[in-house]
């Protein structure tokens, strides 16, 4: 998660949201990882759709930018 908006150049602080696929994990681990970067007051949505969870992390955040809601969303896989 730490590299992902490295690679986009863009930095945490451009983050408004974050959409977090977890199959194995607890149901907070959206707001673990946000933590876990320093984010804590990000919107953190747990996503939970066992095969299609990653997919559908990745829509949700594809929707919340398309509709306008942020400016950038980032999706993420809890391996936890």
């Amino acid at each position: 998660m730490r590299l992902a908006p490295a690679d986009a150049g863009l930095g945490y602080g451009k983050v408004q949201q974050v959409y977090t696929g977890y199959v194995y994990g607890d149901s907070c681990c959206g707001q673990r990882a946000v933590y876990a970067v320093g984010r804590p007051g990000v919107p953190a949505f747990n996503v939970n759709n066992n095969c299609s969870t990653g997919s559908t992390a990745l829509l949700l955040a594809r929707q919340a930018v398309a509709s306008g809601s942020v400016d950038c969303a980032l999706a993420v896989v809890s391996s936890r």
